[in-house]
Formats: C-alpha cells, structure tokens, sequence
C-alpha cells in the first residue's frame, strides 16, 4: 500500500462509517462465512487490513481464548481506533505493516480472512504469495465483501481519487492469480449476500 494512500486511511479513521458497529444482519453473515472457512474456537487467524478492527472483535470472540488472532494494517489511525477497540482481548495481536514486509511463521494459520479490503491491495501477487506461505495446509483463505462485484467496482463509491483505481479483479484474473500464488479456488458466490471467494493450497 502505498504512503498515499495510507494517509487517506488515516483521515478516514475518525470516519462514522469506520468507527460504526456493524448492524445485526452484517454480523450474522461474517459469522456464517467465518464458520464456512473454519474460523472455530482455538484456531489461528491472520487479518491483513484490519482497519478499526471491527472485523478482529468478532474473530477474537469466535475463536475463544484458545485461539489467536494477528491483525495488520498499514494506519496508524485505523490501528489507534483498533487498539481502543479491543482493550482486553487478550487473544488478538496488533502489526502495523505491510503484509508483503511482515515476518509471519510459515504453515503457521488456520485461516486468513480478507473483509472489504482485498481491492485495496497494490500488489495483489505478493499478498497471496504471502499467504500462501503462512497458511497450514488445509487453511483457507477467504475474500469476503458486503457488496457484490459489480458494487464493489462501482466507481460511483470511490470516495477518494487515491481509491479510485482500487478494484477487485474478475473472477477468471483472480483465478489466475491464486495459481501464480500456489493456491486454487474452493468455493465462489457473487450476489445479494455478497461477494464471497475461498481458496486452499494448491497442492493438496
């Protein structure tokens, strides 16, 4: 990500949309795809764009005391709102990096979970490289959007020109994509729920 745009994400963490709650029905769908990709009690998950850490308070009480969560962003801001946010879990870990540069075990997470975020990438190869690298085995990696691709796309919601080239790829390039990355897609769903995508390693 770059400094750009890392700036732009710190202005937005005082954002109401940022520090909002989500509403019943949002937290009912991210713990329906959260329990599709095996997110369960005492696993390890990696958050990469972790913003206000809405997202890392769900996963923090998902997977119980047992578990871990690694959550990163590149904000200061996002990681402050974060930090205030999860006072007391115990079981959550704050980065502020890059997942490109971030030192992560190998074969060490069960899950690595992508909400609203994945578009943001610049490097879209290097993120899925590196998680490829940190997933155990059987992990999943999951993509995970509200909004369906054509909204997700639309450039009517760009809200800043620094996001305005930030897009999700097709599912034919994405695909792709995960071959480069040394993973294959598992499940795929694009429609009023949202735009869901796993993947696991390609070689089992």
């Amino acid at each position: 990500m770059s400094m750009e745009k890392t700036r732009f994400f710190d202005t937005q963490a005082t954002e109401a949309w940022a520090r909002a709650e989500y509403a019943d029905q949002e937290t009912d769908k991210l713990r329906k795809v959260m329990n599709s990709a095996g997110v369960l009690p005492g696993v390890n998950v990696f958050e990469p764009g972790c913003g206000t850490g809405r997202l890392t308070q769900l996963l923090s009480h998902q997977i119980g005391p047992e578990g871990g969560v690694v959550a990163l962003d590149m904000s200061r801001g996002m990681l402050e709102v974060s930090r205030d946010r999860l006072k007391g879990a115990e079981n959550v870990s704050l980065i502020m990096d890059t997942i490109e540069n971030t030192n992560l075990a190998p074969d060490y997470f069960d899950a690595v979970i992508c909400h609203n975020v994945f578009h943001h990438f610049n490097d879209k190869i290097a993120m899925l490289r590196k998680t490829a690298e940190i997933l155990k085995p059987q992990g999943q990696f999951l993509i995970y959007h509200f909004l369906e691709f054509s909204e997700i796309n639309n450039p009517a919601r760009k809200v800043h020109d620094i996001v305005c080239q930030d897009l999700m790829p097709p599912l034919e390039q994405m695909q792709s994509m995960l071959r480069l990355s040394g993973m294959k897609m598992t499940y795929y769903s694009n429609d009023d729920d949202g735009f869901i995508l796993r993947a696991a390693l390609a070689d089992l």
